[in-house]
């Protein structure tokens, strides 16, 4: 049985903590690290909460985690951090989403139940993709992205790193999303996205 913790006391670490199961019994949950200090030492969906620093003495080939934090920023900061410490990230995927064959997935990857993946897509490390996406074939979703519940991609979709779309956005085929980008809830993309652009509306339109 492998050791888990989940870096990030908030919603998302509590989705995993409760449906643990869904994904795979065999973990052994240790508690929560957390950077807010005003969290260190209490208790999280009753588990311990921690700081970083006990990965200093408590880093072993079985021990895992899961980065359960939905800022695709803050995410690869944590990864970062974690780099010297050598721990596994396993994906947690829900047996309730169809990933087509053809599907390339890296680790760290969270997927939601009821999400649909198409072949040859590929995601990278630290994804999150939330409940009910759609994700056509030959999608390509950067690191650390973040898709909200309900986003839809049109097939051929390009997606750098470490953007964040909103809840039910959608785009037509062959778009490209830049690294660093928002994607406003409900938005239609039908044209490329800048990298650090922020875009919303029908269709969407550059707003920051």
């Amino acid at each position: 049985m492998r050791n888990l913790i989940v870096f990030g006391a908030g919603d998302l670490g509590k989705f995993i903590v409760y449906n643990i199961e869904m994904f795979d019994s065999e973990y052994n949950l240790l508690g929560f690290i957390d950077e807010d200090i005003s969290k260190v030492g209490k208790e999280f969906c009753g588990l311990p909460i921690f700081d970083i620093d006990y990965l200093q003495s408590n880093t072993t080939d079985e021990l895992c985690i899961v980065i359960a934090i939905s800022s695709p920023v803050a995410k690869e900061a944590v990864a970062e951090k974690l780099k010297p410490y050598g721990v596994e990230y396993p994906n947690f995927i829900s047996p309730n989403t169809w990933l087509s064959k053809g599907v390339k997935i890296g680790h760290g990857v969270l997927i939601y139940p009821n999400s649909l993946v198409d072949f040859e897509t590929e995601i990278g490390d630290f994804v999150t993709i939330n409940a009910g996406c759609s994700v056509g074939h030959n999608v390509i979703i950067g690191q650390f992205s973040t898709l909200a519940p309900g986003v839809n991609l049109a097939g051929f979709t390009q997606i750098e790193e470490k953007a964040n779309l909103g809840i039910g956005c959608c785009s037509i085929q062959k778009i490209k999303i830049g690294s660093c980008s928002t994607i406003g809830g409900q938005a239609m993309l039908t044209k490329d996205v800048e990298s650090r652009r922020t875009v919303a509306g029908v269709p969407a339109k550059i707003i920051k």
